[in-house]
């Protein structure tokens, strides 16, 4: 059998590159309400305010994500590699805290990542994208400077499913409106 004859595309979202994450915020989450978008690929210019934001509005959230995602000994062998060839690829995931969307059962939903001279892509099972996303600058920023990459300009993303949760009077909707007032101000 003809091996071209094998192969097969599949239809995904477009590529999209943001010149900030506050412009990918105001294209894909202008408004709060829910929306799922399925094979999501995108890269935003890397900027560590946000991260240092996200810790003045929840120091313990973000201590969490350190605690659930960061193994030390995982950056000591991506370190290695880095020294070795200039990339390495990446594992996330230590130690799930607290219950699942829904009060379902824990699972990571940033799984791996790699990292070259000028990017981190990182690979999600599912990306939340008001509360997650933005939590997840903090795990970002720790890995960078860990590993010293200080030639980091951009994060990629790839992920199954991104979505916005939009339900009335939790968390997200609190926080979607700090992001759209604070950190993200959009001057019309």
């Amino acid at each position: 059998m003809d091996r071209g004859k094998m192969v097969r595309t599949y239809k995904t979202q477009k590529f999209s590159s943001y010149s900030s994450l506050t412009e990918l915020f105001w294209d894909l989450v202008p408004t709060y309400r829910s929306h799922v978008w399925k094979g999501f690929v995108c890269r935003y210019r890397w900027s560590s305010s946000i991260s240092e934001a996200m810790w003045g509005i929840s120091r313990m959230r973000c201590e969490k994500r350190i605690r659930s995602y960061i193994d030390e000994t995982e950056l000591v062998r991506a370190r290695a590699a880095i020294q070795r060839t200039g990339e390495c690829a990446l594992r996330f995931g230590r130690e799930k805290e607290g219950a699942g969307l829904y009060g379902g059962p824990k699972d990571f939903c940033l799984v791996g990542g790699a990292m070259d001279q000028t990017c981190l892509w990182v690979f999600y099972r599912k990306l939340e994208l008001i509360g997650g996303l933005h939590f997840d600058q903090v795990i970002y920023d720790y890995t960078i400077r860990s590993l010293g990459r200080t030639t980091i300009r951009w994060i990629g993303i790839m992920a199954t499913e991104a979505r916005t949760i939009a339900l009335k009077g939790n968390s997200s909707e609190k926080l979607w409106d700090i992001l759209a007032k604070g950190v993200h101000r959009h001057d019309d």
